[in-house]
């Protein structure tokens, strides 16, 4: 073979071995740039089981070392689903399509800007948008606004549809996704007084990180959001809102802030896994057992004694209602289940034993109906029965009741955490005594939609 003819063979081998290799190294680049710009390919290309490491020791909750990199939570912020709402970002934004992160829309400020579901995706102030979904990312430390409330983050809107009739009515959620550990420091605000103990708001804020983590792992893949902004979940004020009398206040202050990052990283666990860590207001001297809620519930939700609440509001209650009355409300909740008492003769209870909730039987002298304190609740309202724990009594045609605690009165109770944490007792042991079994652990840094469960390791 001619000289001139080996050397061009020789660099055409070496050319066809260059090609590929550019190729791949191109490949390799643009994933990684696709990567670092869509979350949701970068969670699922990092998929790992988010790890915990008990913590030993009482001395001190402040997590020691590298800290780990921030998390979202996913928070609706309405109930049902919303046709319209108005919205308000002061600072620069930018429209992102949710799936690709792919800007599609800036400006310089949302005033009073109404977002709407239209047949062909959505109008967010002056942008028509061809899109179902969206992310509103307010630029540097910006705040985005619903409904009086001011969030950090950001708001994702997904475009649905509802029935309305015989009609299809396009209609849209309204999720804000918030770093994990701002969402904390909101909860212990907006849930917590500022007055109450250090201890008892660093307990708080404990239990709302595990509250929220156990929620999340909890959901459908396809859900949308992790938890609701109210007490539904957890009450979520955000950054700052608006109160009754026009002020603008901080939803999330620098006490708040302070307590997510002395317990950050710690949650609960109960039996290596993270779980619903219940609350409510005031138990009432002894929280009931976690079954009431539900069967699913974890062992660490048991019934305790609390003397912490005591002087509490509603540590004890009565209400007084004609008897009338309260079987007018139950036939218009269950009409074939009352139609047969004529009148309210007699009462009875039955309560298996503390930390169970009671059983009524109501009866007209020939016909009866059974009725658990929550149903009766539900049907009288929270607001006049503040807590399923509660006894019946019938005088005089009139209906006497007595109860104690606010809320569901499972798990923490927020007021026993003050008496508690006045009392001497660290954030460690307000936890534990409340969900007795369950060890506080670190929860490391994965991203919250790996749905994986959580490894533990003791240390």
């Amino acid at each position: 073979m001619p000289a001139h003819m080996q050397g061009r063979r020789d660099s055409s081998g070496v050319v066809l071995l260059i090609i590929p290799g550019l190729f791949l190294l191109a490949l390799f680049v643009g994933l990684q740039q696709l990567r670092s710009r869509s979350p949701e390919l970068r969670q699922l290309a990092e998929v790992d089981a988010p790890r915990i490491r008990t913590i030993s020791g009482t001395s001190s909750l402040a997590p020691s070392g590298s800290r780990y990199s921030p998390q979202t939570i996913r928070v609706v912020l309405h109930e049902g689903l919303l046709s319209t709402a108005t919205i308000e970002c002061a600072t620069p934004y930018v429209i992102q399509e949710a799936t690709t992160s792919r800007p599609i829309a800036q400006g310089a400020n949302l005033r009073s800007a109404e977002v709407e579901a239209i047949p062909t995706g959505l109008r967010v102030g002056p942008h028509l948008l061809d899109f179902t979904a969206i992310r509103i990312v307010p630029q540097g430390s910006g705040l985005i606004g619903f409904g009086g409330n001011f969030y950090r983050g950001s708001f994702t809107i997904h475009r649905t549809r509802s029935e309305d009739g015989l009609k299809l009515r396009p209609s849209f959620s309204l999720v804000n996704h918030v770093p994990l550990e701002s969402y904390v420091a909101s909860v212990v605000d907006s849930e917590m007084p500022a007055t109450f103990p250090l201890e008892a708001r660093d307990a708080q804020a404990i239990v709302a990180r595990t509250y929220a983590i156990a929620r999340h792992k909890m959901v459908a893949p396809s859900a949308l959001f992790d938890v609701y902004g109210s007490t539904r979940s957890q009450k979520y004020l955000g950054a700052e809102y608006i109160d009754a009398k026009g002020r603008r206040l901080k939803g999330e202050t620098p006490a708040g802030v302070a307590a997510a990052q002395r317990t950050e990283q710690l949650v609960l666990t109960c039996q290596g896994q993270i779980f619903t860590s219940y609350y409510s207001a005031v138990c009432g001297g002894r929280t009931l057992d976690g079954s009431t809620m539900s069967q699913r519930t974890a062992p660490c939700l048991k019934s305790v004694t609390c003397d912490g609440c005591r002087n509490a509001p509603l540590y004890r209650w009565q209400v007084q209602l004609p008897a009338e009355q309260m079987l007018a409300r139950l036939s218009e909740v269950s009409p074939a289940s009352t139609s047969n008492l004529a009148s309210l003769m007699t009462i009875r209870m039955r309560q298996e034993d503390a930390g169970r909730l009671p059983q009524f039987t109501l009866t007209d002298g020939r016909h009866f109906q059974q009725i658990s304190s929550t149903d009766l609740r539900r049907v009288l309202g929270t607001k006049e029965l503040p807590s399923p724990q509660f006894s019946l009594r019938l005088a005089n045609h009139q209906i006497e009741i007595e109860g104690q605690g606010s809320g569901h009165c499972v798990g923490f109770c927020q007021y026993g955490a003050k008496g508690l944490a006045e009392s001497g007792m660290n954030a460690r042991g307000i936890v534990q005594h409340y969900y007795p079994g369950a060890e506080v652990s670190r929860y490391q840094s994965q991203p919250l939609h790996a749905a994986e469960a959580p490894n533990v390791a003791s240390r």
